[in-house]
């Protein structure tokens, strides 16, 4: 019986420790061009963008619908933040638009919305939080699809997230 009870209390003190000494998380960032990640919806869209190494820019003379994915980590702890930036090259300041699509099917995919002014000739980054739609986290997947106006280039896609020490 003596036995028994060692075990067990030795058994309880692990699982204590363990939950006690919890590896301790990082954050982390995955994050690409938009030229290896993004792509145009409609081969008509593909006509007027052009991919360069370091951007995806709309040299057309109407707006074009553009989608894109980011690699991200294997089963991260939270998704902090989705990212896409942006530059217009124009000498207008342009609104661009693009949807943060979060998740990997349907029907459990959310779409998030949002437009920012980005002045003439200038970078901008289109943030998303998971506190500004009242969620903790994001889910793993993260897809983007971005209305690019003429004169504007996406430059990177990414997302911030926390990774814990085991998988590392």
């Amino acid at each position: 019986m003596k036995i028994l009870d060692v075990a067990v209390t030795a058994t309880i003190v692990l699982a204590a420790m363990t939950v006690l000494h919890a590896p301790p998380a990082f954050a982390a960032t995955s994050a690409s061009t938009a030229s290896g990640s993004c792509q145009g919806n409609l081969p008509a869209s593909d006509t007027n963008l052009r991919n360069r190494p370091l951007a995806i820019k709309n040299e057309g003379s109407s707006a074009a619908f553009v989608s894109c994915a980011v690699p991200t980590p294997y089963n991260p702890e939270s998704v902090d933040a989705a990212v896409v930036f942006v530059t217009n090259t124009t000498a207008a300041a342009i609104n661009v638009s693009c949807t943060y699509v979060d998740g990997g099917l349907q029907p459990n995919v959310v779409f998030h919305p949002k437009t920012v002014a980005v002045p003439a000739n200038a970078f901008a980054p289109i943030i998303w939080e998971p506190a500004e739609f009242s969620l903790t986290t994001f889910s793993l997947y993260a897809n983007f699809s971005c209305n690019v106006p003429p004169g504007v280039e996406l430059n990177v896609v990414g997302l911030d997230y926390t990774e814990s020490a085991a998988a590392r």
